[in-house]
């Protein structure tokens, strides 16, 4: 699977509700209007800082296919146009860690998604992947039911960061919990973590699927209704 990820910067003179509305009402379906490869498109919307400044974006997509040149649509650009403009733009291998029980209703995640972003302590250790992939199990497992996944940024690209770990979790008060609590320590206390790279993010996460009910014909035409 191939994952693609863009940082966006939103216009100046919009709300922060009629971005989410441009990217989630017109640019995700425009993604997914046709047949494609694309498995999901993921808006992480008003990105806000809690510690740090990883650049000067505030929304971000990623798109994930299974053939290359669809997780990095040539028109992308232009789709946000009306919204936003792209400033970083990388390759990324995800692992998802754990999965959050809740279930919700619609394309948003029910609670709030907290990402941190860092370089390594050390760039020669070549376990170093693996060892971030175990050391967000063991916090997701301290944190309860949150769902959580690793991002790691390939050389091609342009991105603040080499590594990413987000963790989302069922309600706003579960989220202020962790934060309160000191929930994310086993990650900001790592040796593994140059704590000097480390940023902490928080957003509103939409999961966009295709539904091939909605596709249309290299024509435009719309498909033929089952009878």
């Amino acid at each position: 699977m191939h994952h693609r990820v863009y940082g966006l910067t939103s216009h100046a003179d919009l709300t922060r509700f009629e971005v989410e509305d441009g990217l989630l009402r017109h640019t995700a379906p425009e993604l997914l209007k046709a047949e494609t490869s694309i498995t999901a498109v993921t808006l992480d919307v008003a990105i806000a800082d809690h510690a740090g400044q990883i650049s000067d974006y505030d929304n971000q997509i990623t798109i994930s296919a299974s053939d290359e040149a669809d997780a990095a649509p040539t028109n992308l650009v232009e789709l946000v146009s009306e919204v936003a403009i792209v400033k970083a733009s990388a390759w990324f291998t995800i692992t998802e860690v754990a999965e959050l029980s809740t279930t919700w209703v619609g394309s948003a995640t029910p609670g709030p998604k907290v990402t941190l972003h860092f370089d390594p302590a050390s760039e020669n250790s070549g376990s170093y992947r693996g060892d971030v992939e175990e050391l967000a199990g063991t916090v997701a497992k301290s944190l309860g039911d949150v769902g959580s996944r690793v991002l790691h940024a390939g050389a091609a690209g342009r991105w603040p960061r080499s590594t990413a770990i987000s963790f989302w979790f069922p309600n706003r008060d579960a989220a202020k919990d962790a934060f309160d609590g000191d929930g994310f320590a086993g990650l900001t206390t790592s040796s593994l973590i140059n704590n000097e790279t480390l940023v902490i993010v928080q957003a509103v996460e939409h999961r966009v699927l295709p539904n091939p009910n909605t596709w249309t014909t290299t024509t435009g035409v719309e498909p033929p209704t089952a009878v």
